[in-house]
């Protein structure tokens, strides 16, 4: 049996490369869950999309982190305060990233549909940005 590790560990290219299609892969089931209005759901999958693509970025630079706290902190310190990734982009992970936190510690906290439809197209971008970045 295996033992889930919250840790990220270090990637070779192949996993970096599973990292950003588990993202895109993640972004495809979003429709099933807004059509069924499960928004919290949603939440916590776009987020886990955006997550898997900012850690193929910063494995890509030998940058691996151990919380989400930290992911955010390295994504930013490396590709939004340098130029790489707009300062947008940065900020609306951060956003999700608290937003995904109430989801899992905030019980009497439920998102709606109108909190959730405007993540879905900047998750896709940031995807989108971390693949273009991946494939230079």
């Amino acid at each position: 049996m295996k033992t889930h590790n919250t840790a990220v560990t270090k990637n070779s290219d192949e996993q970096i490369k599973q990292r950003l299609k588990k993202a895109k892969g993640i972004l495809a089931e979003i429709d099933i869950l807004v059509e069924n209005k499960f928004w919290d759901s949603t939440v916590d999958r776009l987020y886990f999309a955006c997550f898997h693509a900012v850690v193929a970025l910063l494995a890509d630079i030998d940058i691996y982190t151990h919380t989400h706290d930290e992911l955010r902190q390295m994504f930013n310190l490396h590709f939004v305060k340098t130029g790489i990734v707009k300062e947008a982009t940065g900020a609306f992970f951060s956003t999700l990233s608290d937003m995904w936190q109430v989801t899992e510690y905030e019980a009497l906290v439920k998102y709606e549909e109108t909190d959730v439809l405007p993540l879905i197209a900047p998750s896709g971008s940031l995807i989108a940005v971390a693949e273009r970045i991946l494939n230079r």
